[in-house]
């Protein structure tokens, strides 16, 4: 549609112009440089069209290159949103082992505790082993004192039986001498039977002193086994004091490990921060990349649709060229 004002004047003026040989030779002249617009043009045009290709060459491998951008932006978040997880997961983590130490702080103060009270069981053990060691003692003097006073009793009784033996052969003799011995037998029958009684008397002592010594040699028994029995407890509280020791060490050694744990979690989570801040920045420069890539495709679109409009021209150009030419 260019140049069609002046494609209808071309005719007009030739129609009133009287044909001369300077005439001819103008329009040879003006024919020649026709053909050299009319060349020029199509050169023009045929370059044009070959950068309108490679336009659009650009242009469909900008668009692909921003839709691979926007994916790599879509993955790049879904990768900060995985970070921020992570993060997160070790934020609470990190918490986790917070309220472990803590934790540990209190099993270590009952553990100390526990193992006050087991000492002091301990000492409490100690003393009513030395209480028993001392009653086992003073039973065992006290058997050693049954044990004399049983002899001393044995020699009791055997004066009672000399003495009755006395009092026998002195009831013999008084029977021989007739009325002059009576007194003395009556004598000799009271020493008899003082005798028997003593006798019977110190049975009876004995068979007390024998029934009192069982029972002293059954506490004396009981004494060894309750000695046994809180040496036993005495063994096993210094085991459980000593376990409580251990348990106590470990868990020194447990805390100090959580608390590098603790700080390896620290330095994690700062490194994931760190992380997650980079792939932020990473995501707003792709986007404002992305952005700017986009604004270039459609400056290229543009460029593309002038090149078409010059193209356009050309073709009118060459058209009214050859117009001219005929």
């Amino acid at each position: 549609m260019l140049f069609h004002a002046n494609q209808k004047k071309v005719p007009a003026v030739a129609n009133q112009v009287t044909v001369t040989p300077e005439l001819t030779k103008k329009k040879i002249a003006d024919s020649v440089d026709l053909l050299a617009v009319q060349e020029l043009a199509n050169q023009t045009q045929q370059q044009f069209k070959e950068l309108l290709d490679k336009e659009g060459v650009t242009s469909l491998g900008l668009n692909e290159l921003s839709n691979g951008n926007q994916q790599t932006v879509s993955e790049i978040k879904n990768v900060s949103q995985q970070v921020i997880q992570v993060s997160q997961g070790n934020d609470h983590l990190q918490q986790q082992i917070a309220n472990m130490s803590d934790q540990l702080d209190l099993t270590g103060e009952t553990v100390e505790s526990s193992q006050q009270n087991f000492n002091q069981t301990l000492e409490h053990f100690n003393q009513l082993t030395d209480i028993l060691l001392g009653f086992s003692t003073i039973i065992t003097k006290l058997g050693t004192e049954f044990n004399q006073i049983e002899d001393k009793v044995k020699n009791i009784s055997e004066i009672a039986e000399s003495t009755s033996l006395l009092a026998l052969n002195a009831s013999i003799e008084a029977s021989k001498a007739s009325e002059a011995g009576r007194g003395f037998a009556v004598v000799a029958r009271e020493t008899t039977a003082l005798s028997q009684e003593t006798q019977d008397f110190s049975k009876e002592i004995l068979d007390g002193m024998e029934q009192l010594a069982g029972l002293v040699r059954g506490l004396e028994k009981q004494v060894k086994q309750g000695k046994t029995s809180v040496t036993e407890a005495n063994q096993m509280v210094s085991r459980s004091n000593q376990d409580m020791e251990t348990i106590s060490e470990a868990k020194d050694k447990l805390s100090q490990k959580m608390l590098s744990v603790a700080e390896i979690q620290q330095q994690n989570g700062q490194a994931l921060q760190s992380a997650t801040n980079s792939v932020a920045e990473i995501v707003t420069r792709a986007q404002s990349e992305n952005q700017k890539l986009s604004e270039l495709v459609e400056n290229i679109d543009r460029k593309a649709g002038h090149y078409k409009t010059i193209t356009n021209h050309l073709e009118q150009l060459n058209l009214l060229a050859k117009q001219e030419k005929r």
